[in-house]
């Protein structure tokens, strides 16, 4: 399509030729996009007085976006190589290294210090973790990158991070590859530039998000015994077990959808997703799953309590008094329910079921036994409450769904 005549072009910015000097890159170490702006600022300020500094002609001249160009200069600053200060219409800077002997005497003195040999364990001192309603709410993060921005939002000292893998292991499960594509992520999306990273551990700065993003009154508090007694696999379902466990009132949490969503950032479909993977991981009761609302009560209120859970959970293997259900003792059941699901009155494809599951304590007494249809059983999964209405609902749109699936009693 040919051009409109009547349509101004948009205006390039302006970019002046810069020089590169070879003490930029021998004597300072810069690589790369940060080699090339401070080389764009030097253009500006060659004899350490302040200039303005057009960021978005700095974001052409290095092919990044704004947020990264600025992310670039906060960089140089924290390498106390520029004297950064942000005003209305961007940044004024200044180089504090702009010649060869001065690049020669920062190299002897700060940068060993800058880029020193990292510790094989630093131990962060974690006790219990605060995350910002801006980090929950923040859509650019999901679980494991909210998870993790947090914590060193946290333990930042002025900015930097220095830390090894064997740290997020230990703090939360994470393998190697696990943080690296954290680590990683979180540097592409603009939150952390990382300096360095070695066999053993990672040098990087942080980006305060908070300073853009809309203020949020809630703030979640993490204890470090849901992060290390409970062992949650995933970073999204720990922090969704956190909101339950903070929030609730006495021993319930309940919310709608729309609600949780304008809160704390997860939609009903995570919502949903989280309420499945902790029951089945055995440390959420999932009283009520409605299609505006949900209800739920955590089974591990405070560390004594998820310290017990966990011996629990580890004495009491999953099936195995499910085995011991045999054909005499289920015929008993369907007997005295007379042959009909107790919640939809289906008479196919009945089976036999916990009224208190087994992975909550329950017994194989023929009082917690009864007669449930396949579709009426899956959607009750092992709750030890649930609204039938609820569950006739479900056990319809299954049929509908699956009208010849069977399952053996």
């Amino acid at each position: 399509m040919p051009p409109n005549p009547h349509t101004a072009p948009e205006k390039q910015p302006d970019i002046p030729n810069i020089t590169l000097y070879s003490w930029m890159s021998m004597d300072l170490g810069l690589k790369q996009n940060l080699l090339t702006t401070y080389a764009f600022v030097h253009h500006f300020s060659p004899n350490g007085a302040y200039a303005d500094v057009p960021v978005v002609a700095l974001a052409a001249f290095t092919g990044v976006d704004l947020r990264r160009a600025e992310n670039y200069l906060e960089n140089l600053s924290h390498r106390q190589l520029l004297d950064l200060t942000k005003t209305d219409t961007g940044y004024q800077c200044r180089t504090l290294v702009y010649n060869e002997a001065m690049a020669k005497s920062y190299c002897l003195s700060a940068a060993p210090t800058a880029y020193s040999d990292i510790a094989d364990n630093l131990h962060f001192p974690v006790k219990g973790l605060t995350v910002p309603g801006w980090i929950l709410t923040d859509a650019a993060l999901y679980g494991q990158l909210k998870l993790l921005y947090a914590f060193f939002y946290q333990v930042n000292r002025n900015g930097q991070i220095m830390g090894t893998f064997a740290d997020l292991a230990r703090i939360f499960a994470f393998e190697k590859e696990t943080s690296l594509i954290a680590l990683k992520s979180l540097h592409k999306r603009g939150y952390l530039c990382l300096e360095r990273i070695t066999d053993t551990g990672f040098i990087c700065l942080i980006r305060d998000m908070g300073l853009t993003q809309k203020p949020s009154p809630v703030r979640l508090k993490v204890p470090d015994w849901i992060i290390h007694s409970l062992c949650i696999p995933q970073a999204a379902p720990l922090i969704f077990y956190a909101i339950i466990n903070h929030y609730r009132k006495g021993a319930v949490f309940k919310s709608t959808y729309t609600d949780f969503e304008q809160s704390f950032g997860f939609d009903k479909v995570k919502v949903n997703g989280y309420l499945t993977f902790l029951r089945l991981h055995g440390v959420l009761d999932v009283i009520e799953e409605g299609i505006e609302s949900f209800s739920c009560r955590p089974l591990a209120t405070h560390a004594l309590a998820a310290q017990q859970l966990f011996k629990a959970r580890q004495k009491t293997p999953k099936g195995r008094a499910r085995s011991l259900v045999d054909s005499t003792l289920r015929q008993q059941v369907f007997d005295r329910d007379g042959h009909r699901c107790r919640y939809c009155g289906d008479s196919g494809q009945l089976t036999v079921d916990h009224i208190v599951p087994v992975s909550r304590g329950g017994t194989n007494a023929l009082s917690n036994l009864q007669t449930l249809c396949f579709a009426c059983n899956n959607a009750k999964s092992n709750r030890t409450h649930f609204d039938p209405d609820i569950c006739r609902q479900k056990a319809r749109t299954a049929s509908d769904r699956h009208p010849n699936h069977t399952k053996k009693g």
